[in-house]
């Protein structure tokens, strides 16, 4: 009997222990409450981890981190941006699959290499029989690049305009005509126009067919493009042999 009743009260014992051990939690399972925290990541209910995979990548923002062998995110590197943090990889890159740039003297269109850690010259600028131009991103797709003369039009005294034409492929310097025969830049710095622009219909101007569209003179037709100068005729423009 004494051996019995020391069974008993040893698993009473037990049973009383557990009971105890879970008074103070806050979840309810039936009669019985859990803290949820202790099932979060990194909480001393799970060994204080955060339940990763050792050996694992991943990125927050720009911060690239690494499961360490007790689950734990460590920082492992801050790559210059974001989109540089490659967790596919476990590493910060260069630059990304088929990812173009303009070289750093804009002498060349480059593309991100097979190792993502730096570039390749594609396209040089300038080509063969063309000394002027330069790499820029193309004016419908800022992803893409081309060779070009020249970005935008430019004024290059108070009343002469460097006028960036054909597709940015030419650049053609004159003397500015029509309003105030004075060159102006506008605002943003990225572009210029001749005089005071409230012409309705086409006219000439620089040996060009241009047009005043929303206040500025624009290009109609590039007669110089094409070996010929804008002339009018019955008070018609148009691109005539010199």
């Amino acid at each position: 009997m004494l051996k019995l009743d020391s069974v008993t009260s040893r698993a009473s014992a037990a049973a009383i222990l557990v009971v105890a051990s879970l008074v103070g939690c806050q979840v309810v399972f039936g009669n019985l409450e859990v803290d949820p925290k202790l099932d979060a990541p990194g909480a001393a209910g799970n060994g204080g981890n955060d339940g990763c995979k050792p050996r694992d990548w991943n990125c927050v923002a720009s911060a690239l981190r690494q499961c360490s062998d007790s689950q734990k995110w460590e920082d492992r590197a801050t790559c210059p941006e974001e989109r540089l943090c490659r967790q596919d990889l476990g590493k910060c890159v260069t630059c990304n699959e088929d990812e173009y740039h303009c070289s750093g003297d804009l002498s060349a269109i480059e593309k991100c290499n097979g190792t993502l850690n730096g570039w390749t010259p594609v396209t040089s600028c300038p080509t063969p029989g063309s000394e002027n131009l330069f790499c820029a991103k193309k004016t419908d797709d800022d992803t893409q690049y081309e060779c070009v003369a020249c970005e935008y039009s430019t004024c290059t005294g108070d009343t002469t305009i460097n006028e960036c034409l054909s597709n940015r492929q030419k650049a053609n310097e004159h003397q500015c005509t029509g309003g105030d025969g004075k060159c102006h830049q506008v605002s943003n710095g990225k572009g210029a126009y001749c005089g005071t622009c409230t012409s309705s219909g086409n006219f000439c101007s620089g040996d060009n067919i241009r047009a005043c569209i929303d206040g500025m003179i624009t290009t109609i037709t590039d007669c110089v493009a094409i070996g010929e100068v804008c002339r009018v005729t019955n008070n018609v423009p148009s691109c005539q042999a010199q």
